[in-house]
Order: C-alpha cells, then structure tokens, then sequence
C-alpha cells in the first residue's frame, strides 16, 4: 500500500493526546467520612498522576479514532508505485499562426515567425504536424498528408519556406472561427488513420491575442475532450496605438459646395503613452492646411471628433502622433448625383390633374443626391428596345401586352423593383404573370363593394416599406378614405407578405420576392377617383419608400470594410461581358458578371468598379475592432471551455518522470478512493467511543451516589 500525502501521517501523533488525558488523575481515589472536621485544616485533593490506566478499551478507541483520520487524510492506495511510460500512440499538433491586420504592427510579425520556427525545432520528427494561417478565415500552410510525407529535416525547411511566403494581411482577426477549424482539422486527420492509437493533440497558438479578436463561436462549439491549447503570446515593444474609424450612417455628397463634417471616433489604447494626436484630411498637411484639428484622447478611452470638410477633400482621413499606424487611415467615399429614371407605364395625361401620372410627376422631385426622372410609356408599346440601364423603378398603371410582362419579368429577375397598382380588376392577371404563375390560368379579380369609403387597418411596420411610419406620430393612415378596390387573394400569392389591408380583411398593399427583385402591388390607384391617398402628407413618404425598397434609390455605405462582401447587382447601370475592379494598388482585376455576384476587398483603399463606361467607387477601411490591440489574458480562452496548458518550457527529464508517477498515483487513488471505508471505520469508532463513555460515565456517578 502507498500514500499519495503522507505528510498528513504526521496527524498520528495527536494519538497521544487521550493517553496523556488517561494519566492525569483529576479526584481522589477514595472518599472517607468523619463525625467532625472542626478541628481539621481544609484542604483541597491533589492532582496525582496514575499508576495503571482506567478504562483501557476507551483509551484505545479514541487513538483509533485519530489514527483512522490522519490515515484517511494520506490518501492510501494500491497498486504499483513506478512510473508509466509516456501515453502510446500519434501525437498531432497544430500550429495556429495569427496573420491578421493587429500583427502589423513594429515587431510582431518577426517575432511569431521566431516563435514558430522554435516550436517546430522542439517537436519530435515522428509527430504528426499541421500549420494554419488565420485572420478572417482560417487556411492550411501544410496539412498533416504533407507533414507526414516529409523527412523530419526536410519538413522544417519547407516550412520554413512557407513562413517567408506568408505576410500579416488587412482582414479582422476571427479566433473563434481559427480554433475550430484547427480542432476539426485534428479531429479529420484521426478519423482519417483509425488504426492509429489517438495520443496527444495539441493547438498552438500564436497570437498577439488582441482584445477585438471574435470568440462569439467558441460558446456553442463543443470542444473535443484531451484537445489543449498552448498560447504563445507575441507583443510589440511600443504601447500606444490609436484606431480611427468612420461612424456609420454618414453620406457625403460630391457637390462643390458641400461643407457637413465628418464624424469620427479616436480610441485609444489603455496602455499608451501619448494622448495628443492630430486629425487630418489627405496625407499632407500642405494639401490641405486649413483642415486639420489637434485631439486628445485619453488611454483607455474614445472620443468622437467631427472633421471640418473642405471641397474637393473627401477621400480620405489620417491620424498622426501614433505609434503604430496600420490603423491611422480612414477612406471616404463621396456620392456622386446619380440620375434614376422612373419607368410609369399608363396611358393617360401627365397634366390632368385627375389621373395618377398628374401627382406623381409632382412628388418626384430631384436633390443633391438624386435626379429622378419620370418617363412614361404606354403599356401597350413595346419595352424591348428600352435602356433599362437608367431605369430604376417601374410602376405599372395600365395593363401592358404580354410581351412586355415578359420583359418586366426578365427585369424583375435581375433585380429590378415593379410597383403595380390596380386601376382595374383585369389587372389581376397581369400581378399574376409577373409573380410567376401560369399566365393561361389566372385568378379570378373583381371590383370591391364599398359602402361608403374604406379604410386601412392591420399595417405591418415590421416591413421595410412602411417602417418609416413606425411611430405614433406618423403611424395613423385613419383619415385617408378609399372609395374604390380591387380585391385579390393574398392566397394565390403564397409567397407574398401583406403591408395592409382594408376594414374589410382584404389585402391593400403586398409584396413578394420575384428573382433578385421585389414585386409590389396596391389594390387601389391613389388619384381622387380611388382614394385620398395622393393628397395625403403619407404619399410622398410612402413612395420614396417603394423607390428605396425597390432598390432605386437605395442608401449607399459611405465605406465598407476589409473582407466585407460587396454586392455587385445594381452598381453598374447595365450588365455588361467585361467588368474591371481597380484596386488601390493601381493593378486591375476583370470580373465575370455571370459568374460572379459580389467582390471582397482585402485592403483599404478607394476602388473602383467599371462596366459599360460607367464607374461605381467603394470606400474600403479596417475593422475597428483591428484597433483594440490591448492584449487580453488566456483565461478568457478557458472560460469559454478551452483547457490550456501552460507555456511550454524544458524540464528535465527526473522532473517529468515525477510529474508522471505522481499522476499515476493520483489516478490510482481517484478510482480506488479507500479513504473513504477509512473515514467510515473512524465514524463508526466514534460512535463505539460515544456509547461506552456515556456508560462509564453513569456508572461513575451511580458509584458517587452509594459512597454520599
């Protein structure tokens, strides 16, 4: 038998305490009584130690109590006491290495690739080995098939070819997303040689292990049981580090005359040493000498600061005064006055004031940003030949020939906005063609019976459409009064969603997904034949609504940011064979429309998209969680069930083969648990103790008794 804490053996010599407790004698042996004892001198008994021990069997069970505790206390056990050998089998390891934005700042990138290169020098040849590179996504540099195919020396030198290939890029750092793909990456490769006995697996993390690193997955990802992670963390000599970043919901126009500064937001690093910087527009002071302003911001802190704009200056923003300055730029993208045509197929007189044509050429009115133009068209003249390139909406008023619902399909497709509004309930069948039902079988549309006037209930200001309306000073469409309608089922539009419907449950505005574009319906016309709605302080909002909804006049991001997917659907006037991206290093990249639906920028900069002489310019800056570089401590990877083992070092071998048995020895004793049958013998000693002290106890006093 062996003890796993045989210091608490020690406790033994509290076994002394009851026998030193037996000795003492606390009364006289006997008590004589005499006559009288006035002429005696009181004294009180002495104390006397014994001669021979009372109650011998109670003595020995209160050393055995004690003897019972200190033994359970060491922990015994059985079995052998020698070391075991190392745990058999393949031990896979992965070398994590952090290539995201953060590690470009002075000193990092030279130190992980170090610190990589000493890890791979003290992992045995026969391991099974994989490096990943990680920043927004994660990427294999050497799988474990090529690990494995390599001579052990030949593998540190291809890898070290592979390390000089890799530079820190401008994407955010997603931890969450590296550290599962590592763990499946080991768990692919063990599935992959079942016959191999599973040994070690390991993560090796590189990182500067910033703060604005994304851990959200790892909460829900269940992680692999006797996986750990080793962090080898890397830091920059230099503290101070300032990010700069665009507050969102900004829009810039291109116009001379434009003069709204910019709204920017400073933080600063807990650990800095400066906090004065200086913000300006462009690089040199010199380009613009009168639009600079000096900022403070304390460490730890972020203050927002608004940049006065000059004309001719919106593109870019830069901070001086900090030590690190990957994150010290910040790209803007001015809007140009864009002209948006609205396609009103209708045959009727723009100028009478009773049709629709009349209030809607008065509420398309053109500003700084936008120069809406109406054309109308007759529904029945052919749509074929039209430059669909400037249209931007269309609104259908009449029923158009069968030709030109194909065409108005085709372009709903491609992601054009159709808002048809229902003057007539023949209409029905039109809304159903373009909604892509047969149009041989087309559902059943009548006129309304409408006592008096309806009104609108049940409006969904969930729906982006009327979410504008979405409070209660703009929310009551009570007082508009529709004298006519059109009924059509919302169940023969499946996919449709209802805005509102009338007092009487029928559907007055829907919407439904056709393609990449989105079909609107209004079961009344707004012109004072139908309704009140024209005249309304509601339709100019509302249509401006559908305008934006259908994607005509749809808020461009001032900037966008690294690895963000932009959509190319709809930022070129017209689809075209040949498309250009210019990038902000000056080279170009041709995109293929057909192929391709968006582009993803792996830098910061201005570029530009170019298609049928037309252009469309993006704005692209850093993650401004790139810019919380303070490191935060591995413990956060633990409590998010990540378990980590400490910074490698070199221990001796003694030192391991302790560390080894008195592992084995814990895993011993953990399955064997004797201490407790110990602890339940001393329990059951106590209680022995108990019942025979409480009977000489009795018997002492009934003895007292007599001899009084």
């Amino acid at each position: 038998m062996s003890l796993l804490y045989p210091l608490f053996l020690t406790g033994l010599a509290a076994a002394g305490v009851p026998i030193v407790l037996h000795m003492i004698r606390r009364h006289t042996r006997k008590e004589q009584w005499f006559g009288s004892l006035m002429f005696l001198r009181p004294s009180r008994p002495r104390l006397q130690s014994r001669r021979k021990i009372e109650h011998l069997l109670l003595l020995i069970l209160r050393c055995l109590i004690l003897a019972l505790v200190a033994w359970g206390f060491a922990r015994p056990f059985f079995g052998r006491t020698e070391p075991s050998a190392p745990p058999a089998g393949i031990h896979r390891r992965v070398i994590l290495l952090d290539t995201s934005a953060s590690m470009r700042r002075e000193g990092l990138w030279p130190q992980a690739i170090a610190r990589a290169e000493s890890v791979l020098k003290d992992l045995p040849g026969e391991e099974r080995l994989c490096i990943m590179a990680f920043d927004q996504e994660a990427r294999t540099v050497i799988g474990f098939e090529q690990s494995q195919s390599l001579a052990p020396d030949r593998r540190s030198v291809v890898a070290r070819q592979r390390f000089s290939e890799i530079t820190p890029t401008w994407y955010p750092t997603n931890l969450d997303e590296a550290l599962v793909a590592a763990a499946r990456a080991l768990e692919e490769d063990q599935l992959r040689d079942p016959v191999l006995a599973a040994g070690t697996q390991e993560i090796i993390l590189i990182s500067d292990m910033q703060q604005g690193a994304r851990l959200d997955r790892l909460g829900a990802f269940a992680w692999p049981q006797n996986l750990f992670v080793t962090v080898e963390p890397v830091s920059s000599p230099r503290t101070t580090n300032a990010g700069l970043t665009l507050l969102a919901g900004q829009e810039f126009d291109a116009g001379p005359d434009y003069d709204a500064p910019a709204r920017v937001r400073v933080q600063n690093s807990a650990d800095a040493e400066r906090a004065q910087f200086v913000l300006r527009w462009r690089q040199e002071p010199s380009e613009n000498p009168d639009g600079s302003l000096e900022v403070y911001v304390a460490p730890g802190t972020s203050t927002v600061f608004e940049l006065p704009a000059a004309a001719g200056q919106l593109d870019r923003i830069t901070l001086a005064g900090d030590d690190h300055p990957f994150d010290n730029r910040c790209f803007v993208r001015a809007n140009p006055r864009r002209r948006v045509d609205i396609l009103y197929l209708a045959d009727e007189d723009l100028q009478d004031a009773g049709g629709m044509g009349f209030y809607l050429k008065e509420a398309l009115a053109s500003g700084r940003r936008w120069d809406l133009r109406l054309q109308m068209h007759s529904p029945g003249t052919s749509l074929a030949d039209l430059e669909w390139g400037r249209v931007g909406f269309v609104i259908v008023a009449g029923e158009p020939s069968p030709e030109n619902v194909g065409v108005l399909k085709n372009q709903l497709q491609l992601g054009k906005g159709v808002l048809v509004v229902m003057r007539t309930a023949q209409m029905t069948g039109c809304v159903f063609a373009l909604a892509g039902g047969d149009p041989g079988d087309p559902p059943e549309g009548r006129e309304a019976d409408v006592d008096g006037y309806a009104m609108l209930s049940e409006l969904d200001f969930t729906h982006p459409v009327l979410r504008p309306f979405d409070d209660p000073r703009f929310g009551d469409f009570t007082p508009i009064h529709f004298w006519k309608y059109r009924r059509l089922r919302s169940e023969d539009l499946p996919a449709a969603r209802v805005l509102a419907r009338f007092d009487s449950g029928a559907a007055a505005w829907l919407t439904l997904p056709v393609g990449a574009g989105q079909l609107a319906v209004m079961t009344s016309g707004w012109h004072p034949a139908d309704s009140q709605l024209a005249r309304s302080t509601k339709f100019v909002p509302l249509l401006y609504s559908f305008l934006e909804f259908g994607g005509a006049i749809r808020n461009r991001s001032a900037a966008h940011t690294v690895g963000e997917r932009i959509a190319l659907a709809g930022d070129v006037a017209e689809a075209g064979s040949e498309w250009l991206l210019h990038r902000p290093d000056g080279s170009r990249v041709g995109l293929d429309r057909d192929r391709q639906a968006y582009f993803q920028p792996d830098e910061p900069g201005m570029y530009t998209l170019e298609a049928n002489g037309q252009k469309r310019i993006y704005a692209v800056n850093l993650a401004a969680r790139e810019s919380q570089t303070a490191p935060q401590s591995a413990e956060t990877l633990e409590s998010l069930g990540i378990p980590l083992k400490p910074q490698r070092a070199t221990l001796p071998a003694e030192v391991l083969q302790a560390r080894r048995q008195r592992a084995d020895w814990a895993t011993l004793e953990a399955q064997q648990k004797i201490w407790r049958w110990i602890l339940l013998a001393a329990l059951i000693v106590l209680l022995a103790e108990m019942v025979l002290a409480g009977r000489l106890a009795g018997r002492s006093t009934e003895t007292q008794g007599v001899t009084s």
